[in-house]
């Protein structure tokens, strides 16, 4: 390049403004360029955080300068404190996790984690009452089989009160729990309808499917996994010599079910932030994933094997621009 010749590179995210992408129910500016200011940073790869004024919700996105489809990514650092009073205040008034999950466009692991978090700094500030949290929680439950949960079957008043708070009642008050629950629909002689149950529990299996794909486990997602998140109970009817009567369960679980190739496409991500944190690892290559970053990578078809090393070159370039 001459001395006189002038060049210019891309301000890495532009200049802004820059969008809120808080997509719930509670920012009155979503989607809306309110956020004037964000923090670049820079490790192995360009990144920025974004806060939005009004609402506190903030995301961090990575600099790809050509790769289109990656611009609209972004990761989620804090959901801001509008949306926090607004899931406490759902909370106090014993609105169920699945209601909770939908209103502010969280999934229900979300919910979960920052009610559980509540329930342990509440029993932190209350040394010496160490029965108090159980015993609110005794109460927001039998306020409801008074109400709103009356005449309702156990599954129901599980799903309805929340699967964290409803097993924990009975880990540590089984007895209480028994005394207040309905009984137990157990008949040994009457036969299980086996239609009936299939076409009220598969609903209920897609839904905790869903849920578990929205959490992005590094394992892969199978029939087991799926299955014990519903219950051991459910576990043990689809393993057992029955389990070819229940035809909606068993093809929402083949549906659902995680193949091997599409479960290797899914984890690269996790596969790339591994690299991306290792300070070792200086080139990705095909050989490094295999033996150091992901071993299941062995067992990819052809095909897979193809589009990752695809991806590979795609990342490689992409970097070395940067």
């Amino acid at each position: 390049m001459l001395s006189n010749e002038t060049y210019s590179l891309d301000l890495p995210f532009g200049c802004g403004p820059w969008p809120c992408l808080n997509k719930n129910n509670i920012c009155p500016f979503s989607s809306e360029f309110v956020i004037k200011h964000c923090n670049r940073a820079y490790k192995q790869i360009i990144s920025a955080s974004f806060s939005c004024p009004h609402c506190g919700f903030t995301y961090i996105k990575r600099y790809y300068p050509k790769d289109i489809e990656n611009k609209s990514r972004y990761f989620i650092a804090d959901h801001g404190e509008l949306w926090r009073e607004k899931v406490n205040g759902l909370l106090r008034e014993n609105k169920s996790i699945l209601f909770i999950s939908k209103f502010v466009g969280s999934d229900m692991e979300t919910i979960n984690k920052f009610r559980d978090n509540i329930n342990y700094q509440d029993e932190k500030g209350l040394a010496g009452r160490p029965g108090h949290a159980l015993n609110d929680l005794k109460k927001e439950l039998v306020d409801l089989l008074q109400s709103q949960l009356k005449g309702k079957n156990r599954k129901q008043i599980k799903i309805f009160f929340g699967f964290s708070k409803y097993d924990k009642l009975m880990k540590h008050e089984r007895v209480w729990m028994e005394e207040m629950l309905p009984p137990r629909k157990i008949n040994l002689i009457k036969k299980i309808n086996y239609k009936e149950h299939d076409e009220e529990t598969y609903p209920l299996i897609e839904q905790v499917a869903k849920q578990i794909y929205l959490e992005n486990p590094p394992v892969r997602i199978t029939k087991t996994m799926i299955l014990k998140r519903v219950s051991s109970f459910e576990l043990a009817r689809l393993n057992g010599r029955n389990k070819h009567k229940f035809v909606r369960i068993n093809q929402t679980l083949e549906v659902y079910s995680e193949k091997i190739d599409d479960f290797l496409i899914r984890i690269f991500p996790i596969v790339i932030n591994r690299f991306e944190q290792s300070e070792k690892y200086k080139t990705l290559n095909w050989g490094l994933i295999i033996h150091k970053l992901h071993s299941g990578y062995k067992g990819a078809s052809p095909k897979t094997k193809e589009w990752v090393i695809g991806k590979i070159e795609e990342y490689n370039s992409c970097t070395k621009r940067m």
